[in-house]
């Protein structure tokens, strides 16, 4: 086991809270929050759902594309001059991105709280029926010819002894629960192939741990952030686990 500490490299790419509601709120409300923090982002955009029909006569297929489907929410882009993130506002949810270079998880708990509370005071929602905290870690493993990703990985991929063990690609997902605060976890560890060849630098792979809470939660609750505050410890768990002490000296 490795002991959960600040690592001052931390491979996180994504750092993401989200909330989903009981029920939709309307798109109305949605564009009128952008209005109001619109001139804040570089960039604000519509989310729209897609629609693709297949069909099939005679053995041959014919492919149909609905791109006329109402909108179901907003995306707004940081400016380039300030921290890098991007809010996602929809009828079924709300979700505050950090992209890299991420610096701890107090200033985005922070951020997220920020938007979040403009957005209750707009739009209004009333009842949260999940909250989840996720990270996408990059681990780059300078893994030598010969070495096992066990050397850096608690939970690593295995292929029986007996077999070819040169591995080009690999996904691993787990999903697991904590029965003493009811958080869930899904956790994934993929390596692409494209990434795979081993060059001077190692391999790139990606360390994906989603936790969550499916709860009702009244929107304003601060029980809302307390949820959040313990889905954390335990992503935090999740990832010292999963790794060795020489994955930590890769990233202090």
């Amino acid at each position: 086991m490795v002991a959960p500490q600040y690592l001052s490299r931390a491979p996180i790419k994504e750092g993401l809270i989200d909330f989903q509601f009981e029920a939709p709120v309307a798109m109305a409300a949605l564009e009128e929050f952008a209005k109001q923090i619109g001139d804040q982002y570089e960039k604000v955009s519509l989310i729209r759902r897609q629609r693709i029909e297949i069909n099939l006569t005679d053995g041959k297929g014919t492919q149909s594309e609905d791109v006329n489907l109402p909108p179901v929410g907003m995306r707004f882009e940081s400016p380039k001059s300030g921290p890098p993130h991007v809010v996602l506002t929809r009828t079924s949810g709300f979700t505050y991105s950090r992209l890299e270079p991420y610096k701890d998880w107090e200033q985005l708990r922070e951020s997220a709280m920020a938007v979040w509370q403009r957005f209750l005071e707009v739009v209004q929602p009333e009842v949260i029926n999940r909250v989840a905290v996720r990270y996408i870690n990059a681990l780059h493993l300078p893994l030598k010819e010969g070495q096992p990703f066990s050397y850096y990985l608690s939970a690593a991929p295995e292929i029986p002894e007996k077999l070819p063990q040169a591995m080009s690609a690999f996904i691993q997902r787990v999903v697991m629960i904590d029965h003493k605060t009811s958080n869930r976890a899904i956790v994934t560890q993929a390596l692409e192939e494209s990434q795979a060849a081993r060059t001077s630098e190692g391999v790139a792979m990606f360390l994906d741990i989603d936790t969550f809470r499916t709860k009702q939660f009244a929107a304003a609750d601060a029980e809302l952030w307390e949820a959040l505050d313990s889905l954390r410890d335990f992503k935090n768990s999740i990832f010292f686990e999963h790794i060795k002490e020489a994955t930590v000296e890769l990233y202090k």
